[in-house]
């Protein structure tokens, strides 16, 4: 049998076991230390234990409305955290908490158990194979769209202009050239009196370049 608790946002005060080894946190918390809290739960222990967060940008606009301005940096702060899957998490979290001068190390110990997934990671040849057709499409339309554009509505404008590949093959296209680092993102506030914030995709200085290869 399969011993699991269902919980609110509490759960990270609320449960009193040490053999948690699964945190599941459906749609990306308000602030990291809500998600260190949640996901600490896990491995108490000192058993292996994973924390897996199923979010997408969605979640930072509707947080956005629901946080206090004040609080707008710390959303951010989520957001960069997700999205990021190559530096160490655990190097991450330290200069949140600590800043610059943590002493932290740059990436975890060589054991798969313990590891964050960043970096356990497999280097993707992808990384720096040469860009597919509809790759290079999606990048062009990104670049053309400018810095401020959602990435929906990118993914939208392909999907119009390119009709034979489907929304979800665009996204997937998406998730892929920023894995490789040629599109970046960022969190900025709505344009107008409509307050909150979105996601926005933008070509990065990697993608121009590739963009410009032969």
């Amino acid at each position: 049998a399969v011993r699991a608790v269902v919980a609110t946002v509490a759960f990270g005060m609320g449960i009193d076991r040490s053999d948690v080894r699964l945190v599941i946190n459906y749609g990306a918390p308000t602030s990291l230390e809500t998600l260190t809290q949640m996901t600490g739960r896990a491995g108490r222990d000192g058993q292996p234990a994973r924390c897996v967060t199923i979010w997408g940008d969605r979640d930072i606009v509707v947080g956005s409305r629901v946080v206090a301005k004040r609080d707008s940096d710390r959303l951010g702060s989520v957001y960069d955290f997700l999205s990021d899957t190559a530096t160490c998490r655990r190097r991450r979290l330290s200069v949140y908490f600590e800043g610059p001068e943590s002493a932290c190390p740059l990436s975890c110990p060589n054991d798969p158990q313990t590891a964050c997934d960043a970096c356990s990671r497999v280097p993707f040849a992808a990384k720096t194979s040469p860009l597919t057709q509809n790759e290079r499409i999606f990048l062009k339309i990104t670049k053309e769209a400018g810095d401020y554009k959602g990435g929906s509505s990118v993914v939208k404008t392909a999907h119009k202009t390119h009709p034979s590949v489907s929304n979800d093959e665009w996204k997937a296209i998406r998730a892929a050239l920023v894995e490789r680092g040629l599109i970046s993102t960022a969190v900025r506030p709505m344009r107008g009196d409509f307050g909150g914030q979105y996601v926005s995709y933008f070509v990065s200085q990697s993608g121009s370049e590739a963009l410009s290869a032969v």
